[in-house]
C-alpha cells in the first residue's frame, strides 16, 4: 500500500521544514510505503517562495495550489490531491505538527490488524515534556 503523507503549509517556514523533514524521517515499514509531498496553499507569496525554494533544493516533491486564506480551502486541496494521485491512502497533517519517528509503525500495526479501516484520525501532540509524555498546548 502506497500512502502520501500531506504536510498542508500555509506560514511560518521553519515550522513547515520541521514537520516535513519529521514526516521524512519516520522509521520504514515492512508492508507500507510512505511518501511525503507537502501541499502549499497560502496567501503569503513571500512564505511560497522561500518553502518552494527550500524543497527545490531538497529534492521534495510539493504542489502549490490556489488558497483564499481557509482551512477549508486548504484541506479540500489536500483532497483534490490525493484523488488526483494514484496513491492509496491519505495522511494529512497541519504544518505546524510533526510526526514521531515511530508513527508509521504503529500506522501499520493498526492497518494490518484492522485492515477494513477506512479512516484513522491521529492527534498530535504540539510538546513534549521533560516526563516524555505528549500535552497538547493550549
Amino acid at each position: 500500500m502506497y500512502i502520501v503523507i500531506c504536510p498542508l503549509v500555509s506560514r511560518d517556514v521553519l515550522k513547515a521544514i520541521r514537520c516535513v523533514q519529521s514526516a521524512k524521517n519516520i522509521f520504514p515499514t515492512k508492508v507500507h510505503n510512505f511518501t511525503v509531498v507537502p501541499i502549499i496553499n497560502s496567501l503569503d507569496q513571500i512564505f511560497i517562495d522561500d518553502f518552494s525554494n527550500w524543497c527545490d533544493q531538497n529534492q521534495i516533491s510539493y504542489r502549490v495550489t490556489e488558497s483564499n486564506g481557509t482551512a477549508p480551502k486548504g484541506k479540500n486541496a489536500v483532497l483534490d490531491f490525493f484523488r488526483e494521485s494514484l496513491f492509496d491512502g491519505l495522511c494529512l497533517i497541519d504544518g505546524d505538527d510533526m510526526c514521531w519517528p515511530t508513527w508509521g509503525l504503529q500506522i501499520e500495526r493498526h492497518l494490518i490488524h484492522h485492515s477494513s479501516t477506512d479512516v484513522i484520525i491521529a492527534k498530535p501532540s504540539d510538546r513534549v515534556d521533560n516526563s516524555g509524555v505528549g500535552r497538547k498546548v493550549a
